[in-house]
């Protein structure tokens, strides 16, 4: 059971008994900041529109564009963050890894750079104590808990601070990401850039269309909100709900429902069992626009090298997963 707690120092928001230990052994601290730049972001639009329909009608003008920006900056994370940057499972020519980084910088849900590092820890150790949002610690914490807390004694290096020395020792799994001069640059102004791009082309469409409080909340706060709590749920209800066709060594699972809040992502168990390969749906039929996009983009040039798990290896594998309980042997 959750216990609902809030100290004087407001250091503590809804944990167990394993959340509280967790955070002892690891010497981490809670972030205010971080806490209240996400609750803004949530407690605008549970406020605000109710009071903008209370005194103007509806438009399809700012849900149109909020759909449009929700795909266009979540499959920034998706493709780029995540397939592209943290997994390495295709390539991609300057000009769609800057655009990657600059939508994927609107979402903002940090630099790329952050971002990838505490996923490949994710992998690495994958629902132990050294997993950054372990599903074992509860859905709270892995669903949004473990971004308000960090280690004391090495917090996150500002994103000023890109000198090769403090980034290798900050982001010792991402040497490789770190040469990459476009990560660097969207590490350093990732986060002002990401402001700036949004409140420039939510204003400058709210102001267009005479509906600048509309387009706001509706394309801009509720929009992020939208995006974060879709990556959020890969790293929550991806690791609970669904079923493990290929492996039972972890908690992903595959599960429809989380790949259609996921721009393709909630083939999870796929994803965790073949991290290096550019699609988490592999089956044609699998809702993957992820996948859809990079391949496309490999038509015209603009991708190449995508990695692709050999259908007979994950076969064999789903085979053996499926047929253990009869002592299976699995394939060689």
């Amino acid at each position: 059971m959750l216990n609902a707690r809030c100290s004087r120092g407001g250091r503590t928001v809804f944990k167990n008994e394993k959340v509280k230990q967790h955070i002892k052994d690891g010497n981490l601290k809670f972030d205010m900041t971080v806490f209240l730049y996400l609750f803004f972001f949530k407690v605008v639009p549970i406020i605000g529109l109710p009071i903008y329909y209370y005194h103007n009608s509806f438009t399809w003008g700012p849900w149109i564009v909020f759909v449009f920006f929700t795909y266009l900056t979540g499959m920034s994370i998706t493709t780029g963050y995540h397939r592209l940057f943290s997994h390495k499972t295709f390539k991609a020519n300057a000009f769609v890894e800057s655009a990657l980084l600059l939508f994927g910088a609107m979402s903002l849900q940090n630099s790329c750079l952050k971002w990838s590092s505490d996923h490949r820890t994710h992998h690495s150790y994958c629902d132990t104590e050294k997993d950054p949002y372990n599903v074992k610690l509860g859905f709270l914490w892995s669903h949004i808990m473990w971004i308000f807390y960090a280690p004391q004694e090495t917090r996150y290096v500002k994103n000023n601070d890109v000198t090769q020395k403090t980034l290798r020792e900050e982001f010792p799994n991402c040497q490789d990401l770190i040469q990459n001069p476009r990560v660097l640059k969207q590490h350093q102004y990732g986060h002002k850039l990401g402001l700036l791009s949004n409140v420039f082309v939510v204003g400058l469409l709210g102001y267009l269309m005479n509906d600048i409080w509309g387009y706001a909340l509706i394309a801009g706060f509720l929009r992020i909100v939208a995006v974060h709590q879709s990556t959020f749920s890969i790293n929550s209800l991806a690791h609970m709900f669904g079923e493990a066709p290929f492996s039972e060594a972890h908690t992903a699972k595959d599960s429809l429902f989380c790949a259609l809040l996921s721009f393709g992502e909630g083939y999870h168990n796929f994803h965790h069992t073949y991290p290096n390969d550019y699609r988490c749906g592999p089956a044609f039929s699998n809702y993957d626009p992820t996948k859809w996009v990079i391949s496309g983009l490999s038509k015209v040039g603009m991708t190449w090298d995508l990695k692709r798990t050999p259908k007979s290896k994950y076969i064999s594998d789903k085979v053996y997963e499926k047929g253990r309980e009869f002592n299976v042997t699995k394939p060689v």
